[in-house]
């Protein structure tokens, strides 16, 4: 266990942190080279990505005050931090002091979704959902976490180019560069029947120990991502937003048989499908193909795939049968950039 877990810290380090988290990178690499951290790190969830969540799980502790020699070190807690080069010892130290309350971090918590910038990018593959159907649509997240990406049709995006959309005076302007074919941008928000998020164990932003996780899992040097996830809890909790405790494959077939008679229905899901399995993705699917035997489904998948760069699929359900996936677009995975090919 411990020789792969070394090296998930290890690749962790190289791929993931070093290119916009130099403290992550610098202390993911200590991290593989001490039996006694990723002991501590094993005790995550099965299934759960634990550097993440170890990260998070300290982060979540020094946002509640906690070891403040540690803190100055991350730019989310301090202006001019302290160097990462010798923010190892004070890790590893801090760790072992809170082994226990980290570990109960680590066992009862996951990984959710927390970057709103996504948004943008599902707000696009909305708008061409919405011009393959007609009447009220009713959208299904599944694996919504706190619900937050449920705020797609309420935000404001600047794709640049003079590509504006969103209500002009949404509670939050997004910044995605389109890259070549400009996305679709008209929403007739009057369609949108309803909106529900599922997930095992959502956030309830009413929560201020959830809202402290959800702004855990934001990496410290990304001031800009906190901030804005800041602002999108407060938009969320102003317009109600919340997601259900649910399974977002066993409950699913109830949540569409629920829905009011032929009218269109799409589930969509970010980053989720990494995390379930292969079988239980069948589910899902074999789920959509039923529900499409009284109504028009859809299902959106921004997910990596087999590119560099994530996907925004859609598949269409009738009559109890899939439609080949339209790929409509490539994306940065934090919603930072689009490239449209629908």
């Amino acid at each position: 266990m411990s020789a792969g877990l070394a090296e998930t810290f290890r690749d962790f380090a190289r791929r993931e942190a070093l290119p916009t988290s130099p403290l992550y990178a610098t202390l993911a690499d200590a991290i593989a080279d001490d039996e006694a951290l990723l002991a501590l790190a094993a005790r995550a969830r099965p299934g759960q990505p634990r550097p993440n969540m170890l990260f998070a799980a300290v982060h979540a502790l020094l946002l509640g005050g906690e070891g403040p020699e540690l803190a100055g070190h991350y730019a989310s807690l301090c202006d001019g931090p302290l160097p990462p080069d010798g923010a190892a010892p004070v890790f590893r130290a801090f760790c072992l002091q809170h082994r226990e309350a980290i570990a109960a971090l680590l066992e009862s918590r996951s990984v959710g979704t927390n970057e709103v910038a996504r948004c943008a990018v599902i707000r696009a593959g909305m708008a061409e959902v919405l011009a393959c159907s007609s009447g009220p649509l009713h959208v299904v997240e599944a694996g919504a976490s706190a619900g937050l990406l449920l705020l797609w049709h309420r935000v404001a995006v600047d794709y640049g180019a003079g590509l504006l959309a969103g209500p002009a005076d949404g509670p939050l302007r997004l910044a995605c560069a389109s890259r070549g074919t400009p996305p679709p941008l008209r929403i007739e928000a009057a369609r949108i029947a309803s909106l529900v998020g599922l997930d095992l164990d959502p956030m309830d932003l009413e929560s201020e120990a959830d809202r402290r996780w959800l702004l855990a899992l934001v990496w410290p040097e990304h001031r800009e991502r906190g901030a804005r996830l800041e602002g999108a809890i407060a938009a969320a909790r102003q317009a109600g937003i919340a997601a259900l405790r649910g399974d977002a494959i066993a409950d699913l077939p109830a949540v569409l048989d629920g829905l009011p008679h032929g009218e269109a229905a799409c589930a969509f899901h970010a980053f989720t499908f990494n995390q379930i399995p292969a079988p239980l993705a069948d589910r899902f699917v074999a789920a959509l193909a039923q529900a499409s035997h009284r109504r028009p489904v859809f299902r959106l998948a921004y997910e990596w795939g087999e590119r560099d760069a994530p996907e925004l699929l859609l598949t269409a359900f009738a009559g109890g049968k899939a439609r080949a996936p339209r790929r409509l677009a490539t994306a940065e995975a934090h919603g930072r950039w689009i490239d449209w090919a629908a």
